[in-house]
């Protein structure tokens, strides 16, 4: 059987390319390094697509720049063991020795990370070219995709094609990087542009019974196809209600979750206003139910007994009609 250099391991062992021809020149039983002494790079790092010996290894002299191999696939991190590295320092002459069996290096090329973030925006931005609202947002059917490029490429983002559907809001985007010349890195990227609202919702819990005012109230962005259809969309369909049962702070507000605030309540008594063109006469009664502003209810006069509907007026305060049988005496 065929047996299998040392150095021949090494390179398997890393699972890199095959070694450089120039890690195969001349010189290499020559122990010519620098001053210092030889360490080993636990984290290596590498920009460009060669790996060299001055990358795994400092101390060295001139040997430093010597090319070993090509540098992994971007986000690809290669680990070595001490077999590799006492195979490396022996091919090299390196005057290096592992401290234990257990030393390692993990090699990896520099990259640049363009995160999902960024292309987003960058997709955001063709569709509004495009024609698509600004109310809108996007909602991807991958929302974690990200581009690598080498460090040394340079980066940004360019959409170089895009395909938008108004009607349904669906979008399919092609991206590339660098923005700029030869692309490295690229994906496809699917959508829907979907359409948002402003609605008011409550800076601070309601409780019941309280009425809303102007300044209880706060905005936010919310999705239109997830809105109830008993929402309330506009803060004149709130201000001055009050809320039958608590409502929360930042939540959407319904219509059934308000009423017009009662000014009347039920057992009080009010005062029974009787009005024509030339006089108005007043007399006590007691409210049979409670009553909002223009409401009709039933009010019995306290003096005769006689019971009558009445239009709430004012606080405490009740119309009757002159076709009601009011005894005000």
């Amino acid at each position: 059987m065929r047996r299998i250099s040392l150095a021949g391991l090494v390179f398997l062992a890393l699972g890199l390319l095959a070694p450089l021809a120039a890690a195969e020149s001349k010189g290499s039983n020559t122990p010519e390094t620098g001053d210092g002494i030889i360490t080993l790079n636990r984290d290596v790092v590498v920009e460009g697509d060669i790996v060299r010996l001055g990358d795994i290894f400092s101390g060295l002299g001139e040997k430093s720049e010597t090319a070993i191999a090509r540098t992994p696939a971007l986000g690809k991190k290669v680990p070595v063991g001490v077999r590799w590295l006492t195979a490396v320092a022996q091919k090299y002459a390196l005057p290096w020795r592992a401290s234990s069996r257990l030393d390692k290096a993990i090699i990896q090329r520099a990259v640049t990370i363009i995160p999902p973030q960024q292309i987003k925006a960058r997709v955001e931005e063709a569709l509004f070219d495009e024609g698509m609202q600004q109310n809108a947002m996007l909602e991807f059917d991958t929302p974690s995709v990200q581009l690598l490029l080498p460090r040394e490429q340079g980066d940004g983002v360019a959409v170089t094609n895009l395909s938008f559907d108004a009607t349904s809001g669906r979008f399919t985007a092609q991206v590339a990087a660098p923005a700029e010349g030869v692309p490295v890195a690229k994906a496809t990227l699917r959508g829907r542009a979907i359409r948002v609202v402003d609605v008011p919702v409550l800076r601070r819990r309601i409780d019941a019974g309280e009425v809303i005012r102007t300044d209880d109230l706060d905005w936010i962005s919310h999705r239109a196809d997830r809105l109830m259809r008993n929402a309330l969309l506009d803060s004149d369909s709130i201000v001055g209600k009050s809320a039958r049962r608590p409502i929360g702070a930042g939540v959407v507000i319904k219509a059934s979750e308000l009423r017009t605030p009662q000014v009347i309540t039920k057992n009080s008594l009010v005062t029974i206003r009787l009005e024509t063109e030339r006089m108005v006469l007043t007399a006590q009664g007691r409210a049979l139910e409670a009553g909002t502003m223009g409401e009709a209810i039933q009010v019995m006069n306290t003096k005769s007994n006689s019971i009558i509907s009445a239009e709430v007026v004012g606080r405490g305060t009740v119309r009757a009609a002159l076709t009601n049988n009011v005894v005000i005496n």
